[in-house]
């Protein structure tokens, strides 16, 4: 059974679709976006109440995930792909002292036997690992911002690649000053990321359309690695930041939607969008999409409507009122 919230939302939306001469703009699908969903959408709940307007799930996974198998069936019973993040079969992390400081730190320590826990991982998993249930992996999330080293990074791709040919390898960065400044440092060191299919940058509490720092990061990785894919990953949670950046009124988070819908749509190397965060975690300091206003949630199924090829109708303004996205309320 679906939730009240989309329950009403799929009336909205038939309601907004059957009132076309009150709607001033209608958006088509961009044929080059293929891919919408969402990270942490993986539960049976999650995928009743998403995969009508979804094809792909983000998630961590490794070795040491028993349950993998079955969240993968699962993910199947829904027509979704995986899209996974498989950092701890590769690393793990080591706690110590930073120098000539009381403060403890945590740093990303490479296992010795990476390769053959990789093999053992992928040769235990043979109905897991198939092009019709996986999209991509990401080795290492935001490796830029973690200060990874990248020439382990660097083997770790092309070891998946010599694996897995098909499987897409995706590089996952967040906008921190951290981040370009690594990033600056591969670049001029003549690094490529080679072995890497897809790239895609994290960027919070902000308008992506026309966030200066936001939009010359992306300029940077695509003119420094061109020929890549992209997949542009929108805001998809609510938390004080927030509201610092645009104020008390959770609903610009609409117009936020739309306008990442925006960006991909004009980038032709994009394939597709994905939604941080369905449900994860702890939910006492912010609220995730699955608890947003239906308001909101209308934006996020008719942007995966126009990706996944599904009835393809928006309305950016209405005016008898059932939609129209939130004013922006600030900027950062």
């Amino acid at each position: 059974m679906k939730s009240p919230n989309l329950s009403v939302l799929a009336a909205l939306v038939l309601l907004t679709y059957g009132a076309c001469s009150a709607c001033s703009t209608v958006a088509q699908p961009a044929p080059h976006l293929q891919y919408f969903g969402y990270a942490g959408g993986g539960s049976e709940t999650a995928l009743v109440q998403t995969a009508d307007y979804t094809n792909i799930v983000y998630f961590g996974t490794s070795s040491e995930d028993a349950g993998l198998p079955a969240t993968m069936d699962r993910l199947a019973a829904h027509n979704q792909k995986a899209m996974l993040n498989i950092a701890p079969v590769f690393w793990t992390y080591k706690e110590a002292p930073i120098p000539g400081s009381d403060v403890w730190a945590y740093s990303q320590v490479q296992y010795p036997d990476w390769k053959a826990r990789w093999d053992t991982w992928i040769a235990a998993n043979p109905t897991v690992f198939t092009p019709s249930r996986v999209l991509s992996v990401t080795p290492f999330d935001e490796p830029m911002n973690a200060g990874l080293n990248m020439k382990e990074y660097e083997a770790v791709c092309a070891y998946i690649k010599a694996t897995l040919p098909w499987v897409k390898v995706m590089h996952v960065d967040g906008l921190s000053s951290a981040a370009k400044g690594n990033v600056a440092t591969y670049i001029h060191d003549g690094g490529k990321l080679p072995n890497v299919d897809i790239i895609a940058i994290d960027a919070y509490c902000i308008h992506p359309t026309d966030n200066a720092e936001y939009l010359s990061f992306v300029s940077l990785y695509k003119d420094s690695f061109p020929g890549k894919q992209w997949f542009y990953i929108l805001d998809g949670f609510w938390d004080a930041n927030h509201v610092k950046a645009f104020g008390p009124d959770i609903n610009v988070m609409a117009t936020v939607a739309e306008e990442y819908y925006q960006v991909a749509e004009s980038d032709p190397d994009a394939i597709g969008i994905g939604t941080f965060i369905w449900e994860g975690g702890d939910t006492s300091n912010w609220i995730q999409s699955s608890a947003f206003p239906t308001f909101v949630l209308i934006e996020h199924k008719s942007v995966g409507d126009r990706i996944i090829s599904r009835p393809a109708v928006h309305h950016l303004i209405h005016q008898q009122g059932v939609f129209a996205p939130a004013p922006h309320s600030g900027r950062n």
